[in-house]
């Protein structure tokens, strides 16, 4: 057992402090101890952790480290049947002398063992592990662990997470970096999207078997470096991120507070970084979270995040003290084991990076468009079709990429906390419902109980934010679904549906087309129900000349070549049917793509009849996030660009920009960078159908902000009607419509405007009473709300669906439950309306000349903070007494229940002259009421000399019952 456990060393991935080789050195100087019976202990190893470092101890114990900078660093001593010992050191102006002592650790002896074979589950679930482990940005040959064997894995299967234990060091030859890494698990978690893992480890050159193979581990080492964690923070430290390739932002919180405030502002690193009481140690200090954006020549911009967690110190290397004191996301985020050098890598003098002073950087405006952050909306839980009376349960998510960063997990939006969710009828293009949710950690449910009356037809769920008005409404959630109303069974056709051909959508590659350059066209043919289906059909000239003669296939596309030609009119004919293509442009740039022809590159073919010398950008990206990018002048009638496919995978989006950062033309295709399969073809006519993004339809001005909360518009306009010359203060105090006010914490907003005004980020549910409060003032509040325009879809009804006998008979066994469950309510309303009536009987008294028992007079009126708390002493005694017979008025005019629950809507103190209360004899005016409150205004205040507040009942988020 011990000679199996000889090669235990513990690693845990904690970065330390490392200062520049050229200073100075020193030595560190010990002896390892036996902790029971202090003898000496030979053969441990002690090394520097996460570094090269490192020795053996002799036969006596002891052991020296030569040539350790400056810095604080933690020192491991390990021996197989005793636990590791770490101890924090700092060496800040002389060598040291230390002494270890090492405890013996049964439990690790009980636990080694090597397992010499593993199932297939076990082979699929260590692939998954070395992926996530390793990465994947390398040659497999290159990077491998050498005994996967001590590694077991506990797999979810309903969750897909898992977690690994190791029972023996993980050995991983990295003949990438040069580098044997020896690697102990002290946890390995994937859980919820989120990877973390943690160990001791000890880096070992490895011996280069050539002067080439040298050169190239050099060469390795130094793209590693580009671009990483400490390369960045070193520049920061040194004031030369312009220098090295990289931009740094804040990202403005206050943005959205004001639509035209920036979103991102740039950082200063003298206002941020501090040296500390210890030598070559700073301190960082940043409060919001930090996007960095990095290139040079070789690399296209690539985006990371940071966010602090704790106290952030840095070496004068870029080393991080605590590696725990930041998250860090995007592309810095994905470096795993496979790309991660040793602590004390430095750059020598024959291979620094160089950088020249003008790196090539994208068009400003398209730079722009792509660091606008983004989000994207998936629903879960509609329904092929649904029956009229039954509830639509949705499970809402919005994530966010922000500075077009490439994550391997979906983040939860921040940007915006209100969606907006429409219940759409696609054939009168109609809203039936719409409902605005909190989103909480970037989610909310939401049930939609539907009309019984609904008839049958084609319906849509529709979801966006605010924020996401910005761009095109390509980008919105829309998911289309039938719904069969109560009589489904009248309506059903009595001669069974036949798949007959109806539509025809076109789809042009690039998005449109161009005299005398060839595209790439692709055709979709649908039946009456909005279902694909293949059909012959031909392509037509202007003369009726027949082009071509071909089908459509099982998916109901095919794709043809086209060269238009000036005035020339292309028809396609199915059947009896004719439909005509888009006119081409008489000038244009067009994009074709070539992902098929070859496994190692992607061909990408320019072609133009615009001459000119400005320049365009093709832009690649993925999920937002730019892979690859080059600018060109176009001054040339066809260009050909190959691109490395080791850089691409999944969906591509290719673009291409003019130096206005307008999209000229857009392409989507989905690249295998491993293989090409007899699918692709196919897979690539599909993808040609599917909608462009119009990435770079963007509203210039971002007038649509992220919204924080509820926001509540509108303007506010002289007594006279006509435009305020000077700001004014609006107030507003939101109350529930149904509570009594006494119930009710009231919350006042404040703001100062001239015409328009907002009170942003309000946070309430349902529907609230919002009292305006502007003595000089009308208010008019927007209460209208602007909703795109829904797109055009088929709308006719799918009766397909119901071919089957049990679709039939599921369908009316659902309406049976609508039916008897709309019973169970109607008695429960029964129950509760008859309570109402009762309450509501009174028997009203006349008395004529009658003199108030108890009068309020305008002093004591004015001491009180608010009508509400007048009227609240004055009702409360006597609201038992006289129960619903207890009526308030304004003059002689009676107060409704609400009203009376928020009577500073109505007037406020300063109008009010006395309050008269008539409790025995009621005069026949207020003849209603068995006590009755009258409140008099002041003389005037009923000319318009003081005007009364403004009230409007506002929607707030929606909440499921």
């Amino acid at each position: 057992m011990k000679t199996m456990a000889k090669y235990l060393h513990l690693f845990v991935f904690v970065i330390l402090s490392f200062v520049s080789f050229g200073q100075q050195k020193f030595s560190l100087k010990g002896q390892v101890l036996d902790n029971k019976n202090h003898s000496a202990f030979p053969f441990v190893n002690v090394f520097i952790e996460g570094t090269t470092i490192g020795t053996q101890t002799n036969q006596d114990g002891t052991f020296i480290i030569k040539n350790i900078p400056l810095g604080s660093y933690r020192l491991v001593a390990s021996m197989i049947g005793y636990k590791s010992a770490i101890q924090n050191i700092e060496i800040l102006d002389k060598s040291l002398e230390i002494q270890i002592s090492l405890e013996e650790d049964s439990k690790v002896l009980n636990e080694v063992k090597v397992t010499g074979s593993r199932d297939k589950v076990w082979e699929k679930q260590i692939k998954q592990f070395e992926s996530e482990f390793l990465g994947n940005d390398f040659n497999k040959k290159e990077v491998k662990i050498l005994n996967k064997e001590v590694i077991d894995i506990d797999y979810n299967r309903e969750t897909r997470e898992f977690s690994a234990q190791a029972n023996q060091p993980i050995i991983i030859e990295n003949l990438k970096l040069g580098y044997k890494q020896t690697y102990v698990l002290d946890g390995f978690e994937k859980k919820s999207n989120r990877i973390s893992y943690k160990g001791l480890s000890r880096y070992e050159l490895i011996e280069p078997q050539n002067s080439k193979q040298k050169a190239q581990w050099e060469k390795n080492r130094i793209i590693a470096y580009q671009g990483s964690i400490r390369h960045f923070l070193k520049s920061l430290l040194n004031n030369r991120l312009k220098e090295e390739g990289f931009k740094a932002y804040f990202l403005n919180t206050e943005s959205t507070k004001s639509p035209n405030s920036p979103l991102y502002f740039d950082c200063n690193p003298q206002e941020i970084i501090q040296p500390t009481s210890i030598p070559n140690l700073y301190s960082l200090t940043i409060h919001k979270p930090m996007v960095i954006v990095y290139e040079n020549e070789q690399l296209s911009a690539q985006f990371s995040e940071i966010k602090p967690l704790s106290e952030i110190v840095i070496s004068s290397e870029g080393n991080l003290l605590d590696p725990y004191s930041i998250e860090i996301n995007g592309k810095m985020g994905e470096k795993r084991l496979a790309n991660l050098l040793p602590l004390d890598f430095e750059l020598f003098e024959d291979n620094k990076i160089t950088f020249p002073q003008n790196l090539p950087r994208l068009p400003q405006q398209i730079q722009a468009l792509i660091e606008i952050p983004r989000e994207k909306i998936d629903i879960k839980g509609i329904q092929p079709y649904y029956l009229a009376g039954e509830t639509i349960r949705l499970k809402t998510f919005v994530t966010e990429s922000r500075l077009s960063q490439i994550t391997k997990e979906s983040v939860p939006s921040q940007l915006s906390i209100p969606l907006y969710v429409e219940f759409i009828d696609l054939k009168w293009k109609k809203i039936l419902n719409r409902f605005t949710l909190k989103l909480e950690d970037g989610k909310a449910d939401l049930s939609i109980p539907t009309s019984l009356e609904l008839p049958s037809g084609k319906y849509q769920i529709r979801a966006y934010t605010n924020w996401m008005r910005n761009f095109s409404d390509k980008g919105f959630f829309k998911q289309d679904f039938t719904v069969f109303s109560q009589n489904f069974k009248r309506e059903i056709p009595s001669v069974p549906s036949i798949s007959v051909f109806d539509t025809l959508i076109v789809h042009i590659e690039g998005g449109f087309l161009v005299d005398s350059l060839k595209s790439k066209v692709a055709i979709e043919t649908l039946n009456t129900l909005g279902e694909k289906i293949s059909v012959p059909f031909s392509l037509l000239n202007s003369n009726n000349d027949t082009l071509t003669n071909a089908h459509t296939d099982n998916e109901g596309v095919t794709v043809f070549d086209l060269l238009p030609k000036g005035d020339e009119v292309y028809r396609i004919k199915v059947g009896k049917k004719y439909f005509t293509l888009p006119s081409s442009r008489p000038k244009g740039t067009i994009l074709t793509i070539d992902h098929l022809s070859s496994k190692k590159q992607l061909s990408v073919f320019i072609q133009t009849n615009e001459i000119s010398n400005d320049t365009i950008t093709l832009l690649l990206t993925r999920e937002n996030h730019v892979v690859y990018w080059k600018r060109f002048q176009n001054n040339n009638p066809t260009l050909l660009i190959n691109i490395p496919k080791n850089i691409l995978f999944g969906e591509i989006n290719c673009f291409l920009i003019d130096k206005n950062g307008n999209q000229l033309s857009e392409r989507i295709v989905d690249i295998n960078p491993n293989e090409i399969t007899k699918d692709d073809l196919n897979k690539d006519k599909i993808v040609l159908t599917k909608p462009l993004s119009h990435f770079f339809n963007v509203d210039p001005i971002l007038k649509y902000s992220a919204e924080k909360g509820l926001n509540l518009k509108g303007q506010i306009v002289g007594l006279d009607g006509k435009e305020n010359k000077k700001e004014y203060k609006l107030s507003m105090v939101l109350s529930n419509i149904q509570n009594d006010t006494t119930e009710q914490k009231i919350t006042p907003f404040f703001t100062v405007a001239k015409k328009q005004f907002v009170f942003q980020n309000i946070d309430f549910y349902g529907k609230m009473r919002a009292t305006f409060i502007a003595p000089e003032n009308k208010v008019i509040l927007d209460t209208l709300t602007a909703t795109p325009p829904i797109s055009t879809s088929k709308s006719t009804v799918n009766w397909s669906l119901l071919d089957k006998t049990e679709s039939l008979a599921e369908l009316e066994n659902r309406k049976n439950r609508i039916i008897l469950e709309r019973i169970r309510k109607e008695k429960e309303n029964t129950v509760l309306e008859e309570v109402v009536i009762r309450t509501k009987k009174s028997d009203p008294n006349e008395i004529n000349g009658i003199s108030p028992s108890v009068m309020v007079g305008e002093n004591r009126i004015k001491n009180q903070p608010s009508m509400s708390t007048v009227l609240n002493t004055l009702i409360q005694p006597r609201k038992n007494r006289f129960g619903p017979g207890l009526k308030v008025y304004i003059e002689n005019q009676e107060l409704r229940q609400d009203e009376i629950d928020n009577i500073e809507l109505e007037i406020n103190p300063s109008i009010v002259e006395k309050i008269l209360i008539f409790e025995e004899a009621i005069p026949y005016t207020y003849a209603r009421a068995t006590c009755a409150i009258v409140i008099k205004l002041r003389r005037g205040a009923l000319k318009g000399n003081v005007k009364p507040n403004e009230t409007f009942i506002v929607e707030g988020y929606h909440k499921n019952n």
